[in-house]
């Protein structure tokens, strides 16, 4: 199975394995995996993504997916799976579509930048969301003529890193 690879790039993680587990207890909850590896990855992922969306028409989908592929904003020239969604004039989900980027100002968590998963210390004091706001946690909205690569910040004031997942202790 999935979980029982090599966590790589922390996809594999006991918060994502939590989720999936009691998503699948819920009858009205249904998962499908868009992810592909190779060239133009964001745009197969957009065509899994759009062909999904149009199979289930009547079906709110909610992806999981790392920051630079939900980007509503193309990266320099590159045009990001978000960007795709946003643009399609068939989808017509302009107004429909959330991507949501996170903000911390500090904590820990499992990343890979091109030398493992290792757990990295996060320390990152001029967020600007660290002295204005004053909640541990907040959902900000950006108005839609705003020109940003996300149209929402998820403001987490301390990260917590999630280890990867042992099935053997999941049974």
């Amino acid at each position: 199975t999935y979980f029982n690879e090599e966590n790589i790039d922390g996809r594999r993680s006991q918060a994502w394995f939590d989720v999936l587990k009691s998503g699948l207890k819920n009858k009205k909850v249904q998962f499908f995996f868009f992810d592909v590896e190779g060239f133009n990855r964001d745009s197969l992922m957009y065509e899994n993504v759009k062909q999904n969306i149009l199979s289930n028409p009547n079906y709110k989908t909610v992806l999981l997916c790392g920051n630079y592929h939900n980007r509503v904003k193309s990266l320099n020239t590159k045009i990001k799976m978000g960007t795709y969604i946003m643009n399609d004039k068939s989808l017509d989900l302009k107004t429909k579509t959330c991507s949501i980027n996170i903000n911390y100002v500090g904590g820990e968590m499992m990343n890979s930048d091109g030398n493992g998963l290792q757990l990295k210390k996060l320390h990152n004091p001029e967020s600007q969301f660290a002295n204005a706001v004053k909640f541990n946690q907040c959902l900000l909205f950006y108005p839609q003529d705003i020109d940003y690569d996300y149209n929402a910040i998820l403001f987490i004031r301390n990260l917590t890193a999630s280890p990867s997942v042992n099935l053997k202790s999941t049974n």
